[in-house]
């Protein structure tokens, strides 16, 4: 006796028909008890060759995932090691690109290039950047922060907001919001950029415009 292609969930199926089959048989008060256990063997012999083929499929399936999880792990530790080698390969492209800035800096302004057969090397002013080198003295107004809040909280403190429901549940919301997580301050740089190109200090910060980028052309 053999069982049909299925899978797993189909052995399962008929498995579970079977034993309700077996069920009923064993029950059933019109069949004569030579038929009854006629019957009874018959279907004990296909759960048996279910069972069977449900240990096959399990076996099958266990080892397929475990052979996916090897390819997993090894493609994982082979993207490491291109990785590695990215960095790596970075790392000269960077070292030997600020030697080719410092040659060029060196050159008159305005003739800070290099020709070649088939290339060129060039140098070029980056435009204006914020440095923020003392990140303590940078007013609180040029700071923002990521606030962390669940959902009915957020719910609670648009319903104040807009409906304004009283005194009590303004104070309970601003309870709950100083108990939200919120992520290191960090510098709002176009606003900070905004002021310092139109001379107005900001402490702790300052436009840089000396920067220079190579051009490979």
């Amino acid at each position: 006796m053999t069982t049909p292609n299925l899978t797993l969930y189909g052995i399962e199926t008929q498995m579970l028909e079977l034993m309700s089959y077996r069920d009923e048989v064993a029950l059933d008060p019109d069949i004569t008890p030579a038929d009854q256990a006629e019957t009874l063997k018959a279907i004990d012999l296909q759960i048996a060759e279910y069972v069977k083929a449900e240990v096959q499929k399990v076996d099958g399936v266990a080892a397929m995932l475990r052979e996916f999880e090897k390819r997993a792990e090894t493609l994982k530790d082979e993207a490491k090691r291109i990785n590695n080698r990215a960095i790596a390969w970075q790392r000269r492209h960077d070292s030997v690109e600020e030697l080719v800035k410092g040659v060029l800096s060196l050159l008159p302004e305005g003739k800070r290039k290099i020709e070649g057969k088939t290339s060129t090397l060039a140098l070029r002013k980056s435009p204006a950047s914020v440095e923020v080198p003392q990140p303590e003295l940078l007013p609180a107004e040029y700071q923002r922060v990521k606030v962390t809040m669940t959902v009915y909280l957020w719910n609670r403190v648009k319903d104040m907001l807009f409906n304004l429901r009283g005194n009590d549940s303004v104070v309970a919301v601003a309870m709950d919001l100083l108990d939200c997580k919120a992520s290191e301050p960090e510098p709002m740089k176009p606003e900070i950029a905004a002021e310092l190109k139109a001379k107005r200090g900001v402490p702790g910060a300052r436009l840089v415009e000396d920067k220079c980028w190579l051009k490979v052309d």
